[in-house]
């Protein structure tokens, strides 16, 4: 093999590897993603807590819901109750 066959081989040799490698992330390329992951990583923790905050706030409308309808159903079962004992007792007369 002469030089300038040399030469060639390694032009050869360079493209080939440079096409090859073109797509492949760069230390820059990674430090960037890592920092927008970083990013991603603390609007995803303020949104669950932002998340976990309304979700706390809809169970407690629930219950105070359900204790307010709990409660009123309570008192209409004590007036049943009462109407009831009622009429049981003109009928036993």
């Amino acid at each position: 093999m002469n030089d300038d066959q040399i030469e060639d081989l390694k032009q050869y040799f360079a493209v080939t590897i440079s096409q090859a490698t073109t797509e492949m992330a760069t230390k820059s390329d990674l430090a960037v993603l890592q920092s927008d992951f970083s990013t991603l990583k603390g609007a995803f923790s303020v949104l669950q807590t932002h998340v976990d905050s309304r979700f706390d706030e809809i169970l407690d409308s629930i219950a105070e819901s359900l204790s307010v309808t709990n409660d009123s159903v309570d008192e209409q079962m004590s007036a049943h109750d009462l109407r009831i004992t009622k009429l049981e007792q003109r009928t036993a007369h």
